[in-house]
């Protein structure tokens, strides 16, 4: 039963997380989502530590960018700090930044 609420606990992080980053990353994410770049949170709940990764899909699908992994739970100054990484990383990608 743990694991049961352990797995919803992840998944419902995953469809909130992005209310956890500082500053508001809604003005960043749909700048991104416009040219068909959506962030994501996912949290590999299979390993014994769980891990949270902030994952840049492309409008196929594809992974374009991730952050760095942390152990879950994190805080909020991580989760921001996760999704910052992940969206410079991105940027570098696109070629608008130059490399880390």
């Amino acid at each position: 039963m743990d694991d049961f609420r352990a797995i919803n606990n992840f998944m419902e992080f995953e469809r909130t997380w992005y209310t956890h980053v500082t500053p508001d990353p809604i003005p960043e994410i749909e700048t991104l989502a416009q040219r068909g770049y959506v962030p994501d949170a996912y949290v590999s709940s299979h390993l014994e530590a769980p891990l949270l990764t902030i994952i840049y899909r492309d409008h196929y699908g594809s992974m374009v960018s991730t952050s760095d992994s942390h152990t879950y739970p994190v805080t909020d100054a991580v989760i921001s700090q996760l999704f910052a990484q992940a969206t410079r990383r991105l940027r570098v990608h696109l070629g608008e930044y130059r490399h880390e």
